[in-house]
């Protein structure tokens, strides 16, 4: 019976790290810097590893780690700051160059 529920348990672990995105989304893997920015925000530089995880570095030199999850058009972070987290929205444009937030400014991926 243990060896049965080892092995639903990976399954079901397999399919929430399929679902949340993680290796399936290569096109988001990486550093996406700040192209567009009419709003003047923080000139931050956004990374995405292929385990749901992002980086943020701040144009004030702060880092900042945080979960991401793809869902349709939509991506979302979930980042961790002095003991809050805190939430962020972007429109993945449809050729999925760019990621928009609500204020209008927008990043590109580094080349």
């Amino acid at each position: 019976m243990r060896i049965l529920s080892s092995i639903l348990a990976g399954l079901l672990l397999g399919a929430l790290l399929t679902a949340c995105g993680g290796s399936e989304q290569p096109w988001l893997q990486g550093t996406w810097t700040l192209a567009h920015n009419p709003q003047q925000d923080s000139e931050d530089v956004l990374e995405f590893d292929g385990r749901d995880r992002v980086t943020i570095r701040t144009a004030s030199g702060e880092t900042l780690r945080g979960r991401y999850e793809l869902s349709g058009d939509m991506l979302s972070l979930s980042i961790e700051r002095d003991g809050r987290e805190a939430e962020a929205d972007f429109e993945v444009s449809s050729d999925r160059k760019r990621l928009t937030y609500h204020t209008g400014a927008y990043y590109l991926r580094a080349e």
